[in-house]
């Protein structure tokens, strides 16, 4: 069933968007309903584990770290679009004066 899928899997719009991951509905997809599961974090408290802490701060270093890394790529993107801009701003004033462009 699964080589159906792939045939239509890259029909338009979907090989222009971007596929996003749903951890939640990956868990309820590849785990059978009898099936048992556990976070990590849980299991770290209920052991008395004593790196709990260090999970913890580790997830919110790495969150911030792709945070960062995302938002140095938009800067990115804004920047090129401001240098953009003033290369056709000749043209834009021509499409103006059609009344083309409000």
């Amino acid at each position: 069933m699964t080589h159906l899928f792939a045939v239509y899997k890259r029909l338009p719009p979907y090989d222009i968007k971007k596929s996003t991951i749903v951890p939640a509905a990956l868990k309820i997809v590849f785990l059978k309903p009898t099936q048992k599961f556990a976070y990590l974090g849980c299991l770290a408290y209920e052991f008395a584990w004593k790196t709990q802490a260090v999970t913890a701060t580790l997830e919110k270093r790495k969150k911030a770290k792709n945070h960062y890394q995302k938002k140095k790529q938009l800067m990115k993107l804004w920047n090129q679009a401001q240098k953009n801009v003033k290369k056709i701003d000749k043209h834009t004033e021509v499409i103006k004066t059609h009344r083309l462009l409000d």
